[in-house]
């Protein structure tokens, strides 16, 4: 078996992690854990009165619906917010035909809307404390306010004996992205804390002396961290070495032009003897765990949706005395002004390090409570002789390889990823047989990707235990209905394989997040799929599906879906209420767009390459797009697709203006 090249793959079985609590580190330690009940206090919320309400041309009572005559544009009016302050808006337009009404929150606009619908909205209060609802001269329609929560948060009643994280000054708040919010941020339904990159952050409110993050006691952190997409600076997370005069504490920052995430240890001069960075690719959600000890250094590892590394640095310099005067600072650097930009979904710290076991645990306990998983980048064989595989079985379950050249290995399950080599005396075709004490117990099966590997899934079909399975770019075949008994797959890469089937017998991987099946022969209707909905990666593109993709509104967790070159039909309207997405490819399909509220689609790359698209489609495209724009994205809408005319001008050029490159049409 001859084979050009390996890839090494990660499958995440994390049911060792299911009876386990950040209790289980023992020592000191501060979880902030902000999806338990009373975990979060957040500023007072707001009482949206039935009276008070004041505008000319307005007329209305209590909450609404309050419709504007058209002629004028003073605002419907109500003091009800409190500066510096966070708020998730509800309201509904309805009987308009003509004008726009804008929500302000202070001085802060909102999108200014132009159609009848329940409208929610994240603004931040600033300059005055007024709710408003502002026209233009010829709106003609009624507002009706349905409510306004505060998500600023005060303080979150941590777990553990290092105190609580608080905030009393209201611009300095970090939000709570919780349940109700319409922002992308949250982590697979769970709470996340979200700094502005201005002036959220939050101080440990225990004494000085609880929180001794310092060189000499070394410590241990863990975070799911996403980096917001607009961050520009360098942002610190944590910081304990700003307050004291020693300087001995640690401080771990994200370099936002860099995309690195660096941590630091100080010793007692001010100098940083630990100073090491991992790439963190901004917009992403990554787990991130650093643990320092005087004696083994720190081990850093950022996990996330492209790759796992982890580095050791040894430490320099004498041992520093115990720091009993720092604070904790999360968000910021105490006394300078360079905070975080972007979300924590957990913040979980512990005064010294733990052991490289309980690290494992922990880490597994973190991919289980937020639902996510990781994967990691190929890399290349050196020798075409050699068979190169990765398995995941549980530990003290037993299996054997047959390598087909009168060897064989006798191998038990650790638990984790086992890296399995064999070299052939000489590059031929083998038959390698793999046996299992209990097929129930391999979680991931990861085989040579771009090789002459053969066979049928089906013969995989006993392996229910499954939850990666990656034999992308090989030379099976089979039908993929033979795979729908592997109910915990949470990840299938099949493409550019001669595989087939329907996709419909798939419908039962209800915990799948990664489907990847372009260039194969399935079919079917894509709307089988529309109970998967945990996918973030959906491949389907150069395959005979076919359907209407407003099937697959309902997943709105998706990442990245590409229909390119099949059969599906539909609306991409229908797509709105996936507002996370990164990439959306639907070029020679048959997808239309007639007109609706577009998300504010943010480092997105949307390509729909000759559609069929006339002009009033393009030009409508681009100025629903451009309506409440996102920033950062690329459009390539040209091909067989008509031109644009000059009624998307503007459009075009607020998109440019956001930092849309290309924005690729027919001109």
């Amino acid at each position: 078996m001859r084979a050009r090249r390996l890839g090494i793959g990660i499958g995440i079985g994390v049911a060792q992690g299911a009876a386990w609590t950040p209790a289980s580190l023992g020592g000191d330690y501060l979880w902030a854990d902000l999806d338990a009940a009373g975990a979060v206090t957040l500023a007072t919320q707001p009482t949206i009165p039935g009276a008070g309400w004041s505008g000319a041309h307005w007329a209305g009572s209590g909450l609404g619906p309050y419709t504007h005559t058209a002629g004028a544009t003073a605002s419907l009016t109500n003091a009800v917010l409190t500066v510096g302050l966070r708020y998730l808006f509800t309201y509904t337009v309805t009987g308009r035909s003509a004008g726009t009404v804008t929500l302000y929150a202070g001085a802060t606009a909102g999108t200014a809307r132009s159609t009848d619908a329940t409208f929610v909205e994240e603004l931040t209060c600033t300059t005055s404390t007024g709710l408003t609802f502002t026209p233009s001269s010829d709106f003609d329609g009624a507002v009706t306010v349905v409510s306004a929560e505060a998500l600023s948060v005060a303080q979150v009643t941590c777990s553990g004996s290092l105190g609580n994280i608080a905030q009393a000054t209201p611009a300095n708040q970090p939000w709570l992205s919780d349940a109700d919010a319409p922002t992308s941020v949250r982590v697979n339904g769970r709470d996340v804390l979200y700094f502005d990159g201005t002036a959220d952050h939050l101080v440990s409110s225990g004494a000085a002396s609880t929180h001794p993050y310092h060189k000499a006691a070394g410590f241990t952190f863990l975070t799911w961290l996403t980096p917001d997409i607009t961050a520009v600076g360098n942002d610190t997370l944590i910081d304990t070495c700003n307050a004291s005069a020693s300087n001995v504490g640690i401080n771990i920052t994200y370099d936002a032009k860099a995309q690195k995430l660096w941590v630091r240890v100080a010793n007692g001069s001010g100098t940083w003897v630990v100073n090491e960075g991992l790439h963190l690719a901004k917009g992403l959600p990554h787990l991130v765990d650093a643990t320092w000890t005087e004696a083994a250094g720190l081990s850093l590892t950022v996990s996330s949706l492209i790759t796992t590394r982890t580095v050791t640095q040894a430490s320099t310099g004498a041992a520093s005395a115990a720091d009993a005067t720092a604070t904790l600072q999360v968000g910021r650097r105490s006394g300078a002004a360079d905070y975080f930009h972007g979300s924590a979904a957990s913040l979980l710290t512990r005064v010294g390090a733990v052991d490289a076991a309980s690290l494992t645990v922990w880490r597994a306990w973190a991919r289980e409570y937020y639902d996510l998983v990781e994967t990691c980048t190929s890399i290349y064989a050196t020798n075409d002789t050699t068979q190169n595989w990765t398995m995941h079985v549980d530990a003290g379950s037993t299996y054997t390889v047959d390598w087909g050249d009168g060897s064989a290995d006798n191998l038990t399950g650790t638990g984790a990823d086992q890296a399995i080599t064999h070299n052939y005396a000489a590059a031929g075709t083998y038959t390698i047989r793999w046996t299992f004490s209990d097929a129930a117990k391999v979680k991931s099966y990861y085989g040579q990707s771009n090789s002459v590997l053969t066979g049928d899934i089906g013969d995989l079909a006993g392996l229910t235990g499954l939850q990666y399975l990656n034999l992308a770019l090989t030379a099976v075949t089979g039908d993929i209905g033979d795979l729908a008994g592997m109910t915990g797959m949470q990840q299938l890469y099949l493409s550019s394989t001669a595989v087939s089937g329907d996709i419909g017998d798939l419908a039962g991987l209800t915990v799948l997040r990664y489907l990847f099946l372009s260039s194969t022969a399935v079919s079917g209707d894509i709307g089988d799929l529309a109970g998967l909905t945990g996918l973030h990666f959906l491949h389907l593109s150069l395959t005979a599906v076919t359907g209407d993709i407003g099937d697959l509104a309902g997943l709105t967790g998706l990442w990245y879906l590409n229909l390119s070159s099949t059969a599906v039909t539909g609306d991409i309207g229908d797509l709105a209420g996936m507002t996370g997405l990164r990439q959306l490819h639907l070029s020679s399909t048959a997808v239309t767009y007639t007109t609706t509220a577009l998300p504010a689609w943010a480092l997105c790359d949307i390509r729909a390459y000759s559609c069929g698209w006339n002009t009033a489609t393009v030009d409508q495209f681009l100025i629903d797009l451009a309506d409440g724009v996102g920033a950062n994205g690329q459009l390539r809408i040209a091909g067989t697709n008509a031109a644009r005319s000059a009624a998307s001008d503007a459009a075009k050029a607020a998109l440019l203006a956001a930092g849309w490159s290309p924005v690729e049409v027919n001109e």
